[in-house]
């Protein structure tokens, strides 16, 4: 595995806040191989607390401070979409980040976002080609790099408010929030679950790898089934 089995690696050590052996890591072939590596390195003894309702109540509190809804509006199956429009949805996000220190699930651009802006990239170029000499055309490389850059940012500014499928709720948020904070509430409250490691796993790997959560399973490889490169 390559550059983005490091990526999962140092995304799982942050959001549970333990460091993954090398010997280990290298080891590690399925998404329960990860799971069991996690739970074996985490230093607080499993019990049965509930750390979901934990991540609940303090999404809901954050909730409550940036949109004002009332306490009773917001319930695990409440649209997210619909508390934060997508209008204001970026720059709410980054205030929930900014009053709670919490790391909060990504973001999305459209299915269309990077496709679209390759495509005007490449419009640009063309015209570009045809416009002027094809020698001197040839210097039209950095710049055509430059535009697409500012394309994929100028998408992102505007459309990557994009809710993953198993964020749309506030409880599926408030999951989201337990897998990038894993380690900060365990220590909050001193208690590590089983199920949740794995359920915040999960949660990581279909980020990370940006497949299907129904994807990630035990069984799954990382690189026959999940894509890892």
């Amino acid at each position: 595995m390559g550059l983005d089995a490091v990526e999962l690696v140092m995304e799982t050590e942050q959001a549970f806040g333990i460091s993954l052996p090398d010997d280990n890591v290298s080891k590690v072939v399925t998404a329960g191989d990860l799971h069991d590596l996690v739970c074996r390195c985490l230093s607080a003894t499993e019990h049965t607390s509930c750390l979901t309702a934990v991540a609940f109540y303090r999404v809901r509190k954050l909730l409550i401070s940036v949109t004002g809804a009332a306490r009773s509006e917001i319930r695990p199956k409440t649209d997210l979409q619909t508390l934060l429009p997508a209008c204001q949805r970026k720059a709410v996000w980054r205030q929930m980040e900014r009053s709670s220190n919490f790391r909060l699930p990504a973001l999305s651009l459209p299915r269309w976002g990077i496709p679209a802006s390759i495509a005007l990239t490449a419009l640009m170029i063309t015209i570009g080609v045809f416009a002027i000499d094809w020698p001197v055309s040839l210097l039209l490389v950095l710049p055509g790099f430059v535009v697409l850059v500012l394309a994929l940012w100028m998408v992102d500014l505007l459309f990557g408010t994009v809710l993953r499928e198993e964020i749309r709720t506030v409880g599926g948020f408030a999951k989201g929030v337990l897998a990038k904070n894993h380690g900060v509430l365990a220590t909050d409250v001193a208690t590590h679950n089983r199920d949740e490691v794995w359920q915040s796993v999960r949660m990581l790997v279909a980020e990370r790898l940006d497949v299907d959560i129904e994807r990630v399973t035990k069984d799954a490889s990382f690189v026959a089934d999940l894509g890892m490169s």
